[in-house]
């Protein structure tokens, strides 16, 4: 117990960090544009990505230390709506992707994916506003 003690105290006069990486000055800038880590709020990436709107998607190496699994590359997406948030952007896409059952086909979830994705911004608002389709279920 005499050793565990004062290495807690020597923690307790550090300054508190999660680690030592540093993100990279591109990374902050796409922060500052708007783009979120696609990974930090879906576990559907590898369905989203090649379908998310390229002007806003930006792909880039993957150089944090403790990345999930063997990815190499890290997928930073922002809203294609300015009024939607990325968070708003998946509740939209869920709620209409999963509507019905045909939903659970991988080629209806892609060209439904693809439908929003088309869809004006006013189009996009009214249909997350309005009551969620997957309650008709």
């Amino acid at each position: 117990m005499g050793v565990v003690l004062p290495a807690l105290h020597r923690a307790a006069d550090e300054p508190f960090r999660l680690d030592h990486f540093v993100e990279q000055p591109h990374i902050v800038a796409l922060y500052r544009s708007g783009f979120v880590d696609l990974d930090h709020l879906t576990g559907a990436v590898d369905e989203l990505v090649p379908l998310w709107p390229s002007g806003h998607l930006r792909t880039v190496a993957d150089e944090r230390p403790n990345r999930w699994g063997d990815d190499t590359e890290r997928h930073l997406v922002r809203s294609p709506w300015p009024s939607l948030s990325v968070d708003d952007v998946l509740d939209l896409l869920w709620r209409w992707v999963e509507r019905d059952q045909d939903g659970l086909v991988d080629r209806v979830r892609a060209a439904r994916i693809t439908e929003v994705f088309g869809w004006t911004e006013e189009r996009a608002r009214t249909v997350l506003d309005g009551p969620d389709p997957r309650d008709d279920r």
